[in-house]
């Protein structure tokens, strides 16, 4: 068995808030799987098709705090909970200000806080 090297730059942590994905096949609502300063993983329901590359979320986090993304699609892989396949799809933020990092980087914080 091969050893699996993490190529993450940054602490990847679970996150359960409403993620609002704005695709060029339409709005798709879901939960996030995980989120770091850098990227966000979540995890659709795998009757949604094709979705594109490139998106806007809209990230909805405790105390009605909204913080909206534009991000690239990196990586999407499949998997099965119980009797239900999904589509996780990993997310890299671009065009991120120092101000949205550090929003995130507070959620990040608070995971390990609580």
């Amino acid at each position: 068995m091969k050893n699996k090297i993490e190529r993450r730059r940054h602490i990847r942590v679970p996150l359960d808030i409403e993620v609002i994905l704005n695709t060029p096949k339409g709005t798709i609502e879901v939960t996030s799987a995980d989120i770091s300063v850098s990227g966000l993983g979540v995890n659709l329901n795998s009757e949604i098709k094709e979705i594109g590359d490139e998106f806007q979320v809209l990230l909805k986090a405790k105390g009605n705090r909204e913080l909206s993304l534009d991000c690239e699609k990196m990586w999407s892989s499949k998997f099965i909970s119980g009797e239900t396949m999904y589509d996780a799809i990993g997310f890299q933020f671009t065009h991120i200000t120092p101000n949205e990092r550090d929003m995130i980087a507070s959620m990040v914080e608070n995971y390990f806080l609580n």
